[in-house]
Formats: structure tokens, C-alpha cells, sequence
């Protein structure tokens, strides 16, 4: 909530330079309880405002942002969508993702794993998609890598001490080791209470890795998700998420042709040079 920040660059927009601005996320939504809510809501649209008034390109992580900046700002620029491409390399060495794995799993066990930082919202839909999966894939281990998974793990397995020796976490890791992890597991689950969409860094990072993605559809998913580059539920649905990912572990040769699918979708549509042709773009 920088609403001096915002009149600053409103001040000073095309007077001294060009200001393209990019809304990973647009504005808090409007809620009357509590007060602070009210506050933040009312404070970021109007920031939201002043900045798309006053840019020169306006760029959105997801499309649905574009219609909610129109309604802000009737008078600004038209939005321009702008994916978000994956931060993490892709390329780890064999020996790598081996190791993770034999770590993590005996031979012949199914690893799902999870990558993210464990927010509350995602992790209302993953602690039960997760109590479901293990039920119904009863050889199955769980990796969780990224920043909150210990915290996570300590909580989910203080609630559920019968799976203990089944979920593992890594903490935050080195960004050039998080492939390594992503590439040992069979399936990666990734529940969104708003849906997979273009903003969404960590699936970006299972595409472009070539594992296959579990997930769900939601307000904010594009329509591109319906290529078959991931397994989704229509809704933010714990339950049908686990049962699509243990439906997608019984079968290795729908696995191998969802991760080609997966990085065939990240390379068309929102790798890098993807994102640095759209800002080079003549206006």
C-alpha cells in the first residue's frame, strides 16, 4: 500500500520518460470487514488508477486483469498480456535428479511432489488433496520443495502422524536446484483457490520441466488450458484433484505424453523469447 510511490511516478510519467507498467496482480479486492481490508482495497485501486492513467504500455499477467484495469481505469491504455515465464533452469544433470530421487523414494515408489511457498489459500486445497492421494495411491511419497514446505510438513504431519514417513520437504532451495527435485517426481499437484493461469510461476516451472501437472480451472484460467498440457479439474477441488493425480500415477504412458505435451505448451506460448518479443513490439 505505496500510494506516495504511485502519485510519484503519475507526476512524472511521459514528462521525463516512457513508464510501462506490469500488474502481476491489479488491486486487493473490496471487503468491508476488517477495517484494514476496507483501507488496503480502496488505497491499491486507486495506486492501480494513477499508474495505468499514467503508463505508456500496460501489461497484465493474466487476461481477466485486463478487464478489471478497465473498469479502474476507463481512460488508460489498453492492457497487453504479458505470461510469465519460468525463473528456474531446466537442465539439471541426470545424476542430480537421480539422487534426489533415491533420497526421497525406494525403487518403484511414485514421488508427487509440490512446489510453491505454502500460502494458506493453496494450502487449504493441498492438505486434504494431499490426505486423499495418499489414501488412494498408498505407495506414493510426497516431496514439497520450496519456501514454507518444512513449516508445512511439520503442520500437516503433527495433524496426520500416520503419514509421517511418507511426505518430505526441502525448505527454500538454490534456484539452480529446484529442476532437479521437479524432474524426480512422477507428478506434481498444484491446487490454485483461482485457478491455473499464465501467473502462475510454479506451474510455469513444472511445464517447462516436463513433469506432468495436476492441477484445477478457475475464474482467472485462460482458455488455453483446455490443450491437454495439464490434467486440471474444473473447480478448485481437493478431492478430484487427488483422484486425477492417482488416475495420472497408474499410468506411466499418459505421464510421458502429458510432460511432452507440457513443455511442447510452455515453449509455444510462454517461454522467454516469447515475453521479449511482446515488450519489443512497435506501439
Amino acid at each position: 500500500m505505496n500510494l506516495l510511490f504511485a502519485v510519484w511516478i503519475a507526476s512524472r510519467a511521459r514528462r521525463l520518460a516512457p513508464v510501462w507498467v506490469m500488474f502481476h496482480e491489479v488491486a486487493f479486492p473490496f471487503s468491508w470487514r476488517p477495517l484494514k481490508h476496507v483501507a488496503l482495497g480502496a488505497t491499491t485501486h486507486v495506486m492501480a488508477r494513477l499508474l495505468a492513467g499514467a503508463a505508456d504500455r500496460v501489461f497484465v499477467s493474466v487476461p481477466a486483469w485486463g478487464q478489471m484495469l478497465k473498469w479502474i481505469c476507463s481512460g488508460g491504455r489498453g492492457p497487453e498480456w504479458l505470461p510469465v515465464p519460468c525463473t528456474l533452469e531446466t537442465d539439471p544433470a541426470p545424476e542430480a535428479v537421480g539422487a534426489v530421487r533415491s533420497q526421497v523414494a525406494r525403487v518403484g515408489m511414485p514421488l508427487v511432489g509440490h512446489f510453491g511457498t505454502f500460502g494458506c489459500l493453496v494450502a487449504d486445497l493441498l492438505v486434504p488433496a494431499l490426505l486423499e492421494l495418499l489414501r488412494l495411491a498408498p505407495n506414493t511419497r510426497i516431496l514439497l520443495v520450496g519456501r514454507g514446505s518444512v513449516e508445512f510438513a511439520t503442520r500437516f504431519k503433527a495433524t496426520h502422524p500416520e503419514w509421517t514417513t511418507r511426505v518430505e520437504a526441502t525448505g527454500g532451495l538454490p534456484a539452480q536446484t529446484v529442476s532437479a527435485h521437479l524432474q524426480a517426481c512422477d507428478v506434481l499437484i498444484q491446487p490454485f483457490p483461482d485457478g491455473v493461469s499464465s501467473r502462475r510461476t510454479s506451474a510455469m516451472a513444472g511445464l517447462a520441466n516436463g513433469v506432468p501437472v495436476v492441477t484445477n480451472l478457475g475464474f482467472l484460467s485462460e482458455p488455453l488450458w483446455a490443450c491437454h498440457a495439464v490434467v486440471a479439474a474444473p473447480t478448485p477441488d481437493p478431492i478430484a484433484i487427488a483422484k486425477l493425480g492417482a488416475a495420472l500415477l497408474a499410468d506411466p504412458v499418459a505421464r510421458t505424453d502429458l510432460g511432452r505435451r507440457a513443455v511442447a505448451l510452455y515453449r509455444n506460448t510462454f517461454a522467454v523469447e516469447h515475453t521479449i518479443a511482446k515488450l519489443r513490439e512497435a506501439q
